[in-house]
């Protein structure tokens, strides 16, 4: 599955104020997604998958996605497929973000995230890391993403982080 999600904290290649990124003298920062954007679109899949929306999922994932999960990969038509029977996540928090340019029109976004799949779920926590790029339309799509579980100690003593 796929887990996406708002920001709360982050460290990014951009600064605090956004500012452009300079590569062999010229900025970049008008065509690479910026982190703002980056945080923006992966809210967008969330909330695709919290309100169990096909339509903006399949619009959020390029023709050509790749997802590499815990059970595999997958492509765009196998994540919208994650919500024929309806939302798949009850809530979402980012706990740490971090950005980086991959090239003049792409960005990856890694986060830490804690979900529920349902309301009385327990809570999951993932590293998520997801490239986007944007279109010549000015539109973000994302062609890529990895999402690992966070193992939890149990226990007493555990060293859980």
């Amino acid at each position: 599955m796929r887990w996406c999600g708002p920001h709360t904290g982050s460290a990014s290649l951009w600064g605090r104020n956004g500012a452009g990124m300079e590569r062999g003298g010229a900025s970049i920062a008008s065509v690479t997604p910026t982190e703002a954007e980056l945080l923006a679109a992966e809210t967008a899949v969330w909330e695709a998958l919290r309100a169990g929306d096909r339509a903006a999922d399949r619009a959020l994932l390029a023709p050509d996605f790749l997802g590499v999960y815990p059970t595999g990969f997958v492509d765009r038509d196998d994540h919208v497929a994650e919500l024929d029977e309806g939302p798949i996540v009850a809530e979402f928090d980012i706990l740490e973000t971090r950005t980086m340019a991959t090239g003049q029109d792409s960005a990856l976004i890694a986060y830490r995230v804690r979900f529920r799949p349902t309301a009385d779920g327990e809570p999951l926590e993932w590293m998520v890391s997801s490239i986007w790029r944007r279109e010549p339309d000015g539109s973000l799509v994302n062609t890529f993403s990895q999402d690992t579980p966070v193992e939890r100690g149990s226990g007493e003593g555990s060293s859980e982080g």
